[in-house]
């Protein structure tokens, strides 16, 4: 297993973009980009696709497949829970728009910016997969740690 945070070409994977629904703080939709054809995931290999922001409630995940990748699956989560967010999600069907359905699809608030992790399980080679996870949260503007 090798955790990666780039591309091969040096190119840093993470790079969330985000959307208010209406106005701060109000729901926000983060969206993170990635493809295997840029860098391939072995067995068990992690790539970080993203930050989550210290006081953000993340309602919950969501994974569309923009390219198949034959038979795989990925699981998605944080630094806490690898598969928390989406845990064994089919990527085989283009187009796919999958909500996570993992220990932390009831919500979690972030009292620490963390790492948004893809995984590919056991057993499964990622070499053509692209795809995006979107996060549906609200950014709090308060001290999450008290």
């Amino acid at each position: 297993m090798t955790a990666y945070t780039t591309y091969l070409g040096g190119k840093t994977v993470a790079s969330f973009a985000g959307m208010n629904h209406v106005a701060f703080p109000d729901r926000t939709v983060y969206v993170a980009e990635f493809d295997a054809s840029q860098r391939n995931l072995a067995a068990a290999d992690t790539v970080v696709i993203g930050t989550i922001p210290k006081g953000a409630y993340v309602y919950n995940a969501f994974v569309e497949v923009l390219a198949i990748d034959g038979t795989g699956t990925v699981d998605v989560g944080d630094e806490d829970d690898a598969d928390g967010w989406v845990d064994g999600q089919s990527v085989a069907t283009l187009g796919t728009v999958a909500i996570g359905a993992g220990a932390l699809a009831s919500g979690k608030l972030y009292t620490a910016a963390q790492s948004l992790i893809l995984t590919a399980p056991s057993g499964v080679t990622l070499d053509t997969l692209k795809l995006r996870v979107y996060l549906d949260m609200l950014q709090l503007g308060v001290d999450v740690t008290s």
